[in-house]
């Protein structure tokens, strides 16, 4: 297996502002959602002020969109997916042509909570990963690019995947119920879980966030009303950079659909209309402030 190698230590990412820390999930290539219409989610990228993005993909359209996207400044962290049809046969010479906006590469997404017959949780992930891995790192135009660990939905499954290459470990951090959110409970449900498959202590989080879905949902500590978000969405932004994570990705840019009372459909911060959530503006105003740690 193809290391990561301890001598050449992963440098901490260097942040000054809350814009260099924090990047915003997106889904260009739904385009039966609210990401089907481009200009709006040009606009509002460009307005909010975002200088990377997290996103993944690989047909001929999503490539389109994301030129567009860099067009704005904005940086891209590619998740790779064997879903997406990214073999690593053919990753290197896919991402090729794109490498002037990749600012890092992330494994697969949540493959413990989805799995495929052509690559099986746990040991088929982490073949995948092992070999995408060593063609990135063998060739000479890609070997600078940083590589993250593959996501889970359960982290606790990281055990069974065990000690992987990569620069950065990675979690898909939701908040648990209560202030603050960032307790004991918290670093061993994440930090300490990831830690068992990157062989650094340098971790991103790749998702995070809020939904405004209507209802009751007892024990969902992602779920806040509309009002509440904004004040709840930066401390956790705030939160997680004093324990230590390299890189924030908020989940997501708008609502894909319209579905009140669904909660994978309302994590936007705009909704599916384009209609700015307070914690839209909240957003804008954090991305152009400097990170203090008082």
């Amino acid at each position: 297996m193809l290391k990561s190698k301890k001598s050449k230590k992963t440098p901490q990412i260097p942040i000054k502002t809350y814009a260099d820390y924090v990047g915003l999930c997106t889904h260009l290539r739904y385009t039966d959602t609210a990401y089907g219409d481009l200009p709006n989610v040009l606009y509002h990228l460009r307005e909010l002020g975002i200088k990377r993005i997290r996103d993944g993909g690989k047909n001929e359209y999503f490539f389109n969109a994301l030129k567009q996207v860099v067009n704005l400044g904005i940086k891209v962290t590619l998740v790779i997916d064997p879903r997406d049809g990214y073999t690593p046969e053919n990753l290197v010479n896919t991402l090729l042509p794109h490498l002037h906006y990749i600012e890092a590469i992330e494994g697969s997404n949540e493959l413990d909570a989805n799995p495929l017959a052509i690559c099986p949780f746990p040991d088929g992930v982490k073949a995948f990963h092992e070999q995408c891995y060593k063609a990135w790192k063998t060739h000479p135009l890609t070997q600078h690019i940083p590589f993250y660990a593959p996501s889970l939905a359960m982290q606790f499954r990281s055990e069974e995947l065990g000690e992987l290459p990569c620069e950065y470990g990675n979690i898909h951090a939701y908040p648990d119920m209560g202030d603050p959110i960032c307790d004991q409970t918290w670093k061993w449900k994440w930090m300490e879980q990831a830690a068992k498959i990157s062989e650094n202590n340098l971790i991103v989080c790749t998702e995070t966030g809020f939904h405004n879905a209507i209802g009751n949902f007892p024990g969902d500590g992602r779920h806040r009303s509309v009002y509440e978000t904004p004040r709840v969405l930066e401390l956790l932004i705030k939160e997680y950079v004093k324990v230590g994570l390299q890189k924030v990705f908020i989940y997501e840019l708008v609502d894909e659909k319209i579905d009140l009372r669904n909660p994978e459909l309302n994590f936007g911060l705009l909704s599916y209309d384009f209609k700015e959530k307070p914690v839209y503006d909240k957003l804008k105003m954090l991305l152009r402030q400097p990170i203090t740690l008082k």
